[in-house]
């Protein structure tokens, strides 16, 4: 009796060890960027490097005409590499969490093909990771008729069923870039609900198209309004999917 007292008392400490460890690296803090980690970007160059802070990268790029010059302009992601944001994590999701800073530029090519020159720029839309139980948010940016679209995901590992993916349209207005439309896909893992979300600003309406991934049926669509209000520009976006833009159907 003695001996399986012993046994189950060094099984409890096991246990409580696991649990204290768990508790330990669940309540982990990691470092994130402030104002102060983004560097000042310059405003004319020759080369669309030459916008590229010393140490950063560029993690994806597109070329195409934002403004209707018919003159290839370009559009770049680039990600510092600052040390005290590459960290060890000992909980959940990934080992290595990278909250390096990031930041989107736009740059229009000059009439006379001499250089670039900084058009606008956003470090939120384009952030990263905001645990490391989540992957990898960015895709890609293209440029299409004259459109920017920026195509990002949210997937985690743990703490949510839902994933998503979505594409932001940005079109240049009065001086800045301003969201015209979106889509936004969305899946629930848990129960198999598919849900699309095709936003257009210009016209004020939203089509929400649902089904299940069991059914054979059709979606069942429905329109939702738009409240009017002026275009979003990459300055009114803090974080994704904050932005409640009709009741349930956020951006």
């Amino acid at each position: 009796m003695k001996n399986q007292l012993l046994i189950a008392c060094s099984l409890l400490s096991l246990i409580a060890l696991s649990l204290s460890s768990y508790c330990l690296a669940d309540e982990q803090s990691f470092t994130y960027p402030t104002a102060k980690d983004y560097p000042t970007i310059r405003r004319e160059a020759q080369h669309v490097t030459d916008f590229v802070p010393k140490g950063w990268t560029i993690l994806g790029n597109a070329s195409g005409d934002l403004n209707g010059d018919k003159i290839s302009d370009q559009a770049l992601v680039i990600r510092g590499n600052i040390a005290k944001f590459k960290q060890k994590n000992i909980g959940l999701g990934t080992n290595d969490y990278d909250t390096n800073p990031r930041l989107l530029l736009v740059l229009l090519k000059n009439s006379d093909g001499a250089g670039y020159r900084l058009a606008d720029q956003t470090k939120n839309i384009v952030a990263g990771a905001d645990s490391p139980t989540m992957d990898e948010p960015f895709e890609k940016i293209a440029i299409k008729n004259n459109v920017l679209e920026i195509f990002v995901q949210s997937f985690y590992n743990a703490g949510s069923w839902s994933a998503s993916s979505t594409v932001y349209k940005f079109r240049r207005g009065n001086g800045s870039f301003v969201l015209i439309g979106a889509e936004h896909d969305e899946v629930q893992r848990n129960t198999g609900e598919e849900s699309n979300y095709s936003y257009n600003f210009l016209t004020g309406k939203v089509r929400i198209a649902r089904k299940t991934i069991e059914s054979n049926l059709a979606k069942r669509v429905s329109w939702k309004r738009i409240p009017k209000r002026p275009f979003r520009k990459f300055s009114d976006f803090a974080k994704l999917y904050e932005w409640e833009v009709v009741p349930t159907c956020y951006l």
